[in-house]
Protein backbone atom coordinates (compact mmCIF):
# COMPACT_ATOMS: atom_id res chain seq x y z
CA UNK A 1 0.00 0.00 0.00
CA UNK A 2 1.73 3.15 -1.03
CA UNK A 3 1.17 5.88 1.69
CA UNK A 4 0.07 9.76 1.52
CA UNK A 5 -2.20 11.79 2.99
CA UNK A 6 -4.41 13.50 0.25
CA UNK A 7 -6.17 16.93 1.75
CA UNK A 8 -8.98 18.94 -0.42
CA UNK A 9 -8.55 22.40 -1.15
CA UNK A 10 -11.46 23.00 1.54
CA UNK A 11 -13.86 20.71 4.09
CA UNK A 12 -16.02 18.27 2.25
CA UNK A 13 -18.94 15.61 3.17
CA UNK A 14 -19.38 12.28 0.69
CA UNK A 15 -20.82 8.94 1.16
CA UNK A 16 -18.77 6.14 0.19
CA UNK A 17 -18.78 2.29 0.65
CA UNK A 18 -16.47 1.03 3.25
CA UNK A 19 -15.15 -2.59 2.90
CA UNK A 20 -13.06 -4.15 5.95
CA UNK A 21 -11.13 -7.76 6.30
CA UNK A 22 -9.96 -8.14 10.07
CA UNK A 23 -7.84 -11.37 10.80
CA UNK A 24 -7.54 -12.23 14.61
CA UNK A 25 -5.20 -14.79 16.10
CA UNK A 26 -5.06 -15.92 19.76
CA UNK A 27 -1.49 -15.77 20.54
CA UNK A 28 -2.88 -18.83 23.34
CA UNK A 29 -3.99 -21.38 21.25
CA UNK A 30 -3.24 -20.23 17.86
CA UNK A 31 -7.19 -20.15 16.72
CA UNK A 32 -7.84 -17.57 13.68
CA UNK A 33 -10.89 -15.57 12.82
CA UNK A 34 -11.91 -13.92 9.95
CA UNK A 35 -14.34 -11.35 9.52
CA UNK A 36 -15.47 -9.40 6.03
CA UNK A 37 -17.57 -6.59 5.98
CA UNK A 38 -18.91 -4.18 2.97
CA UNK A 39 -21.23 -1.22 4.51
CA UNK A 40 -21.62 2.33 3.29
CA UNK A 41 -20.13 5.21 5.38
CA UNK A 42 -19.34 8.95 5.26
CA UNK A 43 -16.11 10.33 4.33
CA UNK A 44 -15.80 13.57 5.89
CA UNK A 45 -12.64 16.11 5.95
CA UNK A 46 -12.53 19.12 8.74
CA UNK A 47 -10.44 21.40 9.39
CA UNK A 48 -7.53 19.12 8.03
CA UNK A 49 -8.80 15.75 9.37
CA UNK A 50 -10.28 12.80 7.65
CA UNK A 51 -12.99 11.26 9.44
CA UNK A 52 -14.95 8.01 8.60
CA UNK A 53 -17.99 6.83 9.78
CA UNK A 54 -19.89 3.84 9.20
CA UNK A 55 -22.55 1.33 11.00
CA UNK A 56 -22.17 -1.95 11.88
CA UNK A 57 -24.06 -4.23 9.61
CA UNK A 58 -24.69 -6.83 11.55
CA UNK A 59 -26.16 -5.15 14.49
CA UNK A 60 -29.96 -5.13 14.55
CA UNK A 61 -32.06 -1.98 14.43
CA UNK A 62 -32.70 0.26 17.19
CA UNK A 63 -34.45 2.98 18.03
CA UNK A 64 -35.22 5.19 21.00
CA UNK A 65 -37.55 7.95 22.93
CA UNK A 66 -36.80 10.56 25.23
CA UNK A 67 -33.18 11.10 26.52
CA UNK A 68 -31.55 7.70 24.71
CA UNK A 69 -32.53 8.68 21.36
CA UNK A 70 -29.60 10.38 20.61
CA UNK A 71 -27.95 7.72 21.80
CA UNK A 72 -30.53 5.18 19.90
CA UNK A 73 -29.66 7.03 16.62
CA UNK A 74 -26.03 6.56 16.59
CA UNK A 75 -26.22 2.83 17.74
CA UNK A 76 -23.45 0.58 16.34
CA UNK A 77 -21.42 3.31 14.80
CA UNK A 78 -17.56 3.26 14.34
CA UNK A 79 -15.98 7.09 13.59
CA UNK A 80 -12.16 6.86 12.75
CA UNK A 81 -10.51 10.29 13.02
CA UNK A 82 -7.42 9.83 10.97
CA UNK A 83 -4.43 12.20 10.64
CA UNK A 84 -0.80 10.71 9.37
CA UNK A 85 0.57 8.73 11.98
CA UNK A 86 -2.17 8.14 14.25
CA UNK A 87 -5.74 6.86 14.39
CA UNK A 88 -8.36 7.59 16.91
CA UNK A 89 -11.32 5.04 17.17
CA UNK A 90 -15.03 5.91 18.61
CA UNK A 91 -17.49 2.63 18.68
CA UNK A 92 -20.72 3.42 20.78
CA UNK A 93 -23.53 1.00 20.63
CA UNK A 94 -24.07 -2.50 21.94
CA UNK A 95 -20.31 -1.70 22.69
CA UNK A 96 -18.30 1.16 23.50
CA UNK A 97 -14.26 1.91 23.08
CA UNK A 98 -12.75 5.06 22.21
CA UNK A 99 -8.75 4.01 21.53
CA UNK A 100 -5.95 5.71 19.55
CA UNK A 101 -3.89 3.72 17.65
CA UNK A 102 -0.36 5.08 16.91
CA UNK A 103 2.53 2.74 15.69
CA UNK A 104 5.12 1.66 18.06
CA UNK A 105 3.16 2.50 21.59
CA UNK A 106 1.35 0.66 23.97
CA UNK A 107 -2.08 2.49 24.82
CA UNK A 108 -5.11 1.49 27.41
CA UNK A 109 -8.20 1.87 27.05
CA UNK A 110 -11.74 0.44 27.63
CA UNK A 111 -14.75 -1.47 26.37
CA UNK A 112 -18.21 -1.05 27.79
CA UNK A 113 -20.62 -3.71 27.15
CA UNK A 114 -23.98 -4.39 28.93
CA UNK A 115 -22.73 -2.16 31.70
CA UNK A 116 -19.47 -4.26 32.59
CA UNK A 117 -15.92 -2.00 31.62
CA UNK A 118 -13.32 -4.06 30.09
CA UNK A 119 -9.95 -2.73 30.57
CA UNK A 120 -7.58 -3.56 27.88
CA UNK A 121 -3.74 -2.83 26.58
CA UNK A 122 -2.87 -2.62 22.48
CA UNK A 123 0.46 -2.45 21.44
CA UNK A 124 0.36 -1.17 17.53
CA UNK A 125 2.71 -3.13 15.87
CA UNK A 126 2.13 -1.31 12.35
CA UNK A 127 -0.11 1.20 10.84
CA UNK A 128 -0.21 2.60 7.28
CA UNK A 129 -2.26 5.11 5.77
CA UNK A 130 -3.24 6.18 1.81
CA UNK A 131 -5.50 8.48 1.48
CA UNK A 132 -6.35 9.88 -2.00
CA UNK A 133 -9.44 12.20 -3.76
CA UNK A 134 -11.45 9.39 -4.16
CA UNK A 135 -10.70 7.46 -1.01
CA UNK A 136 -8.16 5.62 1.27
CA UNK A 137 -7.21 2.54 3.05
CA UNK A 138 -6.17 1.97 6.29
CA UNK A 139 -4.38 -1.14 7.52
CA UNK A 140 -3.39 -1.88 11.18
CA UNK A 141 -1.54 -4.50 13.38
CA UNK A 142 -2.08 -4.76 16.84
CA UNK A 143 -1.51 -6.68 19.93
CA UNK A 144 -5.05 -6.36 21.85
CA UNK A 145 -4.58 -7.88 25.78
CA UNK A 146 -7.55 -8.22 27.91
CA UNK A 147 -8.81 -10.37 30.86
CA UNK A 148 -5.69 -12.56 29.93
CA UNK A 149 -6.14 -12.77 26.61
CA UNK A 150 -3.97 -11.63 23.97
CA UNK A 151 -4.86 -11.72 20.21
CA UNK A 152 -2.93 -10.96 17.21
CA UNK A 153 -5.09 -8.46 15.19
CA UNK A 154 -4.82 -7.29 11.11
CA UNK A 155 -7.04 -4.88 10.01
CA UNK A 156 -7.37 -3.40 6.54
CA UNK A 157 -10.25 -1.10 5.86
CA UNK A 158 -10.91 0.84 2.82
CA UNK A 159 -13.33 3.19 1.55
CA UNK A 160 -14.12 4.85 -1.91
CA UNK A 161 -16.22 7.90 -3.05
CA UNK A 162 -18.97 6.24 -5.91
CA UNK A 163 -18.01 6.01 -9.65
CA UNK A 164 -20.68 8.96 -11.17
CA UNK A 165 -20.52 7.98 -14.48
CA UNK A 166 -21.99 11.54 -15.30
CA UNK A 167 -18.67 12.94 -13.96
CA UNK A 168 -16.34 10.55 -16.34
CA UNK A 169 -15.29 11.73 -19.70
CA UNK A 170 -17.20 9.70 -22.39
CA UNK A 171 -15.10 6.61 -23.89
CA UNK A 172 -12.16 7.38 -26.27
CA UNK A 173 -11.78 11.31 -24.43
CA UNK A 174 -9.31 10.82 -22.11
CA UNK A 175 -9.21 14.92 -21.47
CA UNK A 176 -5.07 14.20 -22.32
CA UNK A 177 -5.57 16.45 -25.67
Amino acid sequence: MESGFWLADGDFRRPVTVHWVRRVVSVEDGSIDMERVSTSGVWVQRAGTHFLTYADPGAPPRSGDGPDARAAARADQTTLRLKPGEVVLARFGDIDWQHRFVPGRTTASAIRTAGVRLPLEVRTERLQMAVGRRGGALRCRYLMAMGGVTQDVRLLITWRDPVRRDARAPRGQSGDG
